[in-house]
């Protein structure tokens, strides 16, 4: 969708190397610019991811999902890396003690075997119940010596990489309640080892609440708001600050509210239900 923007100031592209961040901590990359970027007076900016490159190096099993704890206060680590049910039935049966594990194949479930009795599997920090079928916010206790899985497994890896512009107010929302840091949530279509080309086709742009932008931190997550750890490859972001004048700005955004209103007062009406007539006889 192209928008037609009642202003004299130009747009402003934003090419993003991660490799070039003045400097990262934890997940966070900062960036700064010799020019700020500043809005003319009675302007506002908009803000829209135009492209991205990602590389999908990350792991299916990684440091925040590589832990089974066969009791409340020790973890077996699974060494990180990519994983099919063979590969990890593999390790499995090769690194846990006392323990035997199978896969049924028509249930798509793991079912763990101990030789010395009933067990539990545990809920834990970054704990790997969910890959293996189990719910992973609670205790699993074995009926008898075995414990089946009440899911299938789940070994498909990241389904989305969330964007995050912490300090504009872009003012996005998602169901877990994140505050409005989200730029983009981009759904992973390529297999591992392959690169992600995304486009914004349908040209969305965020209102941003400041008029000068000296830096950006990015912070690229999981949707479970993991860092992603692309294995020492970097990503590449485009994006591009539109200008709108604020008399433009308060138009488009008064008749917005204005149907936003009507929506809400239509599904608080509810319409009275008509009684049907009955035919006289004649």
């Amino acid at each position: 969708m192209t928008h037609i923007l009642e202003t004299i100031q130009s747009s402003i592209n934003i090419y993003l190397d991660s490799s070039e961040a003045f400097f990262t901590s934890g997940k966070e990359k900062k960036f700064f610019f010799t020019n700020p970027i500043e809005c003319l007076p009675n302007h506002q900016m908009i803000l829209e991811l135009k492209s991205a490159i990602f590389p999908i190096s990350m792991y299916n099993i990684n440091s925040t999902n590589n832990r089974l704890f066969f009791n409340s206060h020790t973890a077996t680590i699974i060494e990180e890396g990519n994983y099919d049910t063979v590969s990890l039935l593999h390790w499995c049966n090769q690194n846990l003690s006392g323990i035997t594990v199978t896969f049924n194949e028509q249930k798509h479930k793991f079912v763990f075997t101990s030789s010395i009795g009933s067990f539990s599997l545990f809920t834990g920090p970054n704990n790997a119940l969910k890959l293996f079928g189990f719910d992973d916010t609670i205790d699993h206790v074995s009926t008898g010596n075995i414990l089946t899985s009440q899911n299938v497994v789940d070994l498909s890896g990241l389904k989305n990489i969330v964007i995050k512009l912490p300090g504009l107010s872009l003012g996005s929302r998602s169901s877990n309640q994140t505050s409005g840091d989200i730029l983009a949530k981009i759904p992973i279509s390529v297999n591992p080892g392959e690169v992600l080309f995304y486009e914004n086709n349908f040209s969305v742009k965020h209102q941003v609440k400041i008029k000068l932008i000296e830096s950006l931190t990015i912070i690229i997550e999981d949707e479970s708001g993991n860092q992603i750890d692309f294995n020492g490859n970097d990503y590449y972001l485009e994006l591009i600050v539109h200008f709108i004048s604020e008399r433009e700005y308060k138009q488009r955004f008064t008749h917005f509210d204005e149907i936003q209103e009507d929506l809400e007062i239509h599904h608080r009406i509810k319409p009275k239900k008509k009684g049907h007539k009955q035919n006289k006889k004649s």
